[in-house]
C-alpha cells in the first residue's frame, strides 16, 4: 500500500509570544498565485486589512506609481475644500503667513526626507497585523499636540524633533516593559483582543492621528465655527493617510515612505512653480 503523504501541522506558538508582532509573519500568496494589480490596490483593505503582501516586483512598482497618482490627484481638489473651510473657521496657516524663510534645499530635506521617515514611523509602522498597544501612543500624542498647537516644523524644528524622539522613546520603553509590569501587560492583552475583533480600528486610528497632527500648522481660535470647519480642513491629510495605509498594507512600510516622499515632492514642485509664477 503506497504511503499517504499528510501535510505536517505547524508547531504551536508559545503562550508568551501569542499575539506578538514577531510571531505573526506577513501572509504572502504562493508564487504560483500571482494576483492581479487591482486586487492589490483594492481600498477594501482599509475596512478588512488582511496584510497579504504583494509578491510581484512589477506589481509593486506599478502599484506605487498608481497610488502616488491617486494620492496627489485627490489631495489637490481637497486642498481647495480645506482652504474654504479655513476661511469659514478663521484659521491662519502659520507656514504661509508667518513661517521662516527657508532655502529650497532645507524644504526638500524637511518634506522629502525627514517628514516621510518620521511620520510613517509614527503613524504607519505600528499598524501591523496585531499592533501592540503602546506603539500606538506616539501617533495619539502627536494628534493631541496638533490640536493643542505645538510648534510648527518650519518655525521650531529642533524642539519638535526632540519632542517626537521623546515620545517614541517613552512608547518603546512601555512596549518593552509590558511583560514585566502586570498593569501594562493587562492593558496590552485587553487592547490586543480589541484589535483582533476590529483589525481596521488601529489603521483608522493612526490615519486620524496623522491628519490631526497637521493642525499644528494652524493658529486655532476655538469657536463653534472652527469646530465645524475642522473636519473639512483635515480632509487632504485624511486622504493622503488612507492612500499611504493601502501602500503600507499591501507593499510594506518602505513603500508607504516612498509614496509619502513622492507626494511631498509633487506638492513642493507645484508650490515652487506657483511661487515662480507669482500665483502664491
Amino acid at each position: 500500500m503506497p504511503e499517504v503523504w499528510t501535510r505536517p501541522r505547524p508547531a504551536p506558538v508559545p503562550p508568551d509570544r501569542l499575539g506578538s508582532v514577531e510571531s505573526i509573519p506577513y501572509a504572502r500568496p504562493p508564487p504560483r498565485c500571482r494576483r492581479r494589480l487591482r486586487w492589490h490596490l483594492n481600498p477594501i483593505v482599509l475596512v478588512r486589512p488582511d496584510w497579504v503582501l504583494c509578491d510581484s516586483r512589477l506589481h509593486r512598482a506599478q502599484g506605487l506609481v498608481l497610488l502616488l497618482i491617486v494620492s496627489f490627484s485627490g489631495v489637490v481638489p481637497l486642498a481647495f475644500v480645506s482652504a474654504i473651510a479655513q476661511e469659514f473657521g478663521d484659521l491662519d496657516d502659520r507656514v504661509v503667513t508667518s513661517g521662516p524663510e527657508l532655502t529650497l534645499l532645507v524644504w526638500i530635506v524637511l518634506l522629502v526626507v525627514d517628514a516621510p521617515l518620521r511620520e510613517e514611523a509614527i503613524c504607519r509602522w505600528p499598524g501591523v497585523l496585531r499592533p501592540r498597544t503602546f506603539l500606538l501612543l506616539p501617533g495619539i500624542a502627536l494628534a493631541c499636540m496638533g490640536v493643542a498647537g505645538r510648534p510648527d516644523p518650519g518655525m521650531n524644528y529642533g524642539i519638535r524633533l526632540l519632542i517626537d524622539l521623546g515620545i517614541l522613546g517613552v512608547a518603546y520603553g512601555l512596549h518593552r516593559l509590558r511583560g514585566g509590569v502586570r498593569v501594562l501587560g493587562t492593558i496590552d492583552r485587553h487592547c490586543d483582543r480589541l484589535w483582533r475583533r476590529m483589525p481596521a480600528l488601529p489603521v483608522w486610528l493612526l490615519i486620524v492621528c496623522f491628519a490631526l497632527a497637521h493642525l499644528a500648522r494652524f493658529e486655532i481660535q476655538w469657536t463653534l465655527a472652527t469646530v465645524k470647519a475642522l473636519p473639512f480642513v483635515v480632509l487632504p491629510w485624511m486622504w493622503g493617510g488612507a492612500v499611504m495605509s493601502v501602500a503600507r498594507i499591501r507593499f510594506g512600510w518602505w513603500s508607504a515612505v516612498a509614496v509619502h516622499a513622492g507626494h511631498n515632492s509633487a506638492v513642493l514642485l507645484l508650490g515652487t512653480i506657483l511661487v515662480l509664477e507669482g500665483l502664491l
